[in-house]
């Protein structure tokens, strides 16, 4: 290397790596910086400005440190001024900075981050609850939309290395930074202005001239201004460098999308209410809305008509449905005075596997379903596949070395329902299987609970998925079938350029139609039970009485079949006469003595 074919070694090798590490402490004491002070001054910052990576500095010392090293502060990789983010930190009356959604005030304990397309600071706990799970990808100040990647964070208390000072590019260096910033009668701070250009140049003159001081005088320090002119005139020169080559920039100081109508909501997510129950709008537009909503329901509910399984459910004797303690203590909810007993689905649970064929145009692949499992997820699949939901449907993504998606009529990857409407729960708890193998069988959606009728089915074991999709089978047999599939070459958006699609199903075991006929079956029964019980009870009354009492019946049949005696007057003339037992008594047997009141044998 070079550094072992030169005959020596420089200051900084000398300070840092050699024997001129002694002139200071070995064992320097921990220092961290505050979030609220410049990574260059270690001075709390007037006006900040930030790297891409987070780190903060004061645009008064952040513009000519650039301009000079061409360097970060603190990492000391190369940085150009148009680089810089301009943040917007906000105060709370105290003074102390704070969040201006949550109010919340910062400390070196909070995570602080900043939307690099705004600028705007606030603290992870409101972009986590209020954007990233709410899936609501616009700055919560300005409603400007921003992506993932442009979170910026500026403050993490769990990586303390990332703000010790003894670990900044500029203090290892021994970089001296407090004459960076030019006053009246000093040189440019040592800048070498044949490397810098010509608008870089007029700016550096200004810097502490009059005309900076006529900047300053409309708000903070000459300096603070003239750093502020340098770095909207290196983000003016790179815009237009952007433009030039076609490019499309965003005016930061465009707020036309604030005045633009709201996206139209897809009519599943929307919430209508009644006119005149909970709220009173009677405008044209929302009648407008409410039609197109209705139709589009409809239209959606007539598509998946033929596909809907209906809900079984049953009383529950035990519960009610609350209306009426709740009408009782609370004016919102309407008035009941009778209770109602609750209505509870009920689901079928098998302990058995599925198995299914998929009959695809690259070959077939057979399916195992593990309903004990996943026992929702299955029935949807497989009654869905039973009824030719999936016949002609084309796998719409594909990515070697991670999974096959499919299950989507629009093959958009946007379409499905489930077979109870419109979506359902996930299932985890009490499912043991995982993203562990070739060939897993899991659910695909767009968040929590948002199962429809889209599946994939894994290249690779992909652990990360765990909790996140549901598990509900797996490929058993086919698998070359799978590798041809995996083979077929796809386009940017993950789409194979060659149709791949189901082209029917067949279902093998399907223990839920086990299970549902073996109730009907039983429920047919116990009717057939009870109706022979019934006429048992209101028809067979006498032949029950004849085997269970034979003498008393034979009686009743011969007085029955007595001739009625016309020779009876008054009441009861044509009442048969009781039978009179003519037969002449039993004669009485003698009493026998003991045998003790004769001695005579004695």
């Amino acid at each position: 290397s070079v550094k072992k074919d030169r005959g020596y070694i420089t200051a900084t090798e000398w300070r840092i790596d050699g024997g001129g590490a002694k002139d200071r402490p070995i064992d320097a004491p921990f220092r961290r910086l505050p979030f609220h002070c410049c990574a260059i001054s270690f001075l709390p910052f007037a006006s900040a400005v930030c790297a891409p990576d987070g780190t903060v500095m004061d645009i008064s010392h952040a513009v000519p440190y650039v301009l000079k090293h061409k360097k970060h502060p603190v990492l000391g990789t190369a940085l150009e001024l148009k680089d810089l983010i301009q943040l917007k930190w906000h105060k709370n009356s105290d003074g102390a900075y704070e969040c201006p959604v949550l109010n919340k005030t910062f400390t070196d304990s909070t995570r602080i981050c900043a939307i690099k397309t705004t600028g705007n600071v606030y603290c992870m706990e409101a972009i986590e609850e209020l954007c990233i799970k709410a899936k609501n990808w616009k700055d919560l100040l300005t409603d400007e939309s921003f992506k993932r990647s442009d979170i910026l964070t500026l403050q993490d208390p769990l990586k303390l290395d990332s703000r010790t000072l003894d670990t900044f590019d500029h203090v290892k260096r021994g970089v001296q930074v407090r004459n960076l910033v030019r006053k009246n009668g000093d040189d440019d701070g040592n800048i070498n202005k044949s490397h810098v250009s010509e608008d870089m140049r007029r700016v550096l003159d200004s810097l502490g001239s009059e005309a900076a001081a006529e900047i300053g005088a409309r708000g903070g320090s000459s300096a603070q201004a003239a750093a502020q002119a340098a770095l909207e005139a290196a983000k003016a020169k790179d815009t237009a460098t952007k433009r030039a080559q076609g490019i499309e920039v965003k005016d930061p100081t465009d707020n036309s999308h604030l005045l633009r109508a709201p996206a139209y909501v897809a009519p599943a997510d929307m919430v209508k209410f009644k006119p005149g129950s909970h709220t009173w709008n009677t405008s044209e537009e929302s009648d407008k809305l409410d039609t197109r909503t209705e139709k589009e329901k409809a239209k959606r509910h007539a598509e998946m008509a033929k596909y809907l399984v209906p809900l079984k459910t049953k009383v529950n004797e035990m519960r009610t449905t609350g209306h009426s303690a709740m009408g009782f203590t609370s004016t919102y909810m309407d008035a009941h005075t009778k209770n109602h007993r609750a209505e509870e689905v009920v689901w079928t649970n098998p302990k058995k596997k599925a198995y299914l064929r998929l009959h695809t145009n690259m070959g077939d692949l057979n399916i195992e379903l593990h309903c004990e499992s996943a026992p929702r997820t299955c029935e949807n699949f497989i009654t869905l596949a039973e009824k030719g939901y999936y016949d002609g449907v084309k796998f719409h993504r594909s990515i070697k070395n991670f999974m096959l998606q499919g299950g989507d009529p629009t093959g958009t990857g946007r379409g499905g329902h489930c077979i109870w409407g419109e979506k359902f729960n996930d299932e985890f708890q009490g499912n043991h299987h995982r993203h562990v193998d070739r060939g897993v069988l899991s659910m695909a959606n767009s968040g929590k609970n948002t199962n429809g009728s889209q599946f994939f089915i894994t290249y690779k074991p992909t652990p990360h998925l765990d909790n996140k999709h549901t598990v509900f089978g797996r490929v058993v047999g086919g698998m070359e079938t799978l590798q041809r599939i995996e083979d077929v070459p796809t386009d940017a958006m993950d789409r194979p350029t060659q149709t791949v699609k189901i082209t029917s199903c067949t279902v093998f075991a399907n223990p839920y139609t086990e299970l549902r006929l073996a109730e009907e079956k039983a429920e047919r029964e116990a009717e057939e039970a009870k109706a022979k019980a019934e006429a048992m009870k209101n028809g067979g009354a006498h032949t029950g009485k004849f085997w269970s009492d034979p003498a008393t019946a034979l009686a009743q049949a011969s007085q029955r079949a007595a001739p009625v005696s016309s020779t009876a007057t008054g009441v009861g003339k044509y009442v048969a006469a009781t039978v009179v037992n003519t037969s002449a008594p039993l004669a009485k047997k003698p009493k026998q003595s003991g045998g003790f009141s004769n001695f005579d044998s004695w």
